[in-house]
């Protein structure tokens, strides 16, 4: 089994509109990074710089690595009303 820990950190706060910047794999490509727009109505994001994680090693995608940070966001979110300053996930 392989592991991966993703992760992003809050760039920009527009109310509705986050921007943050991810990295798809902290263990397989260190230095992999991207930007994403996270919207608060309905949760979903939109990838405005790819990562090419793939390309260094990463064994997330840009997808998969979204897909598994936006509930941490919301979570947190839902909890202090704010957006939270880095989110993470260990896979």
């Amino acid at each position: 089994m392989t592991m991966f820990f993703c992760e992003c950190h809050l760039i920009e706060n527009q109310g509705g509109y986050a921007v943050y910047r991810f990295f798809p794999d902290r263990f397989h490509a260190a230095v992999a990074t991207g930007t994403v727009r996270v919207n608060s109505e309905n949760w979903s994001y939109a990838v405005l710089e790819p990562s090419n994680g793939e390309e260094q090693g990463s064994v997330s995608s840009d997808e998969g690595c979204m897909k598994r940070l936006i509930p941490k966001i919301l979570a947190a979110f839902q909890k202090s009303g704010a957006w939270p300053e880095t989110a993470r996930h260990l896979s």
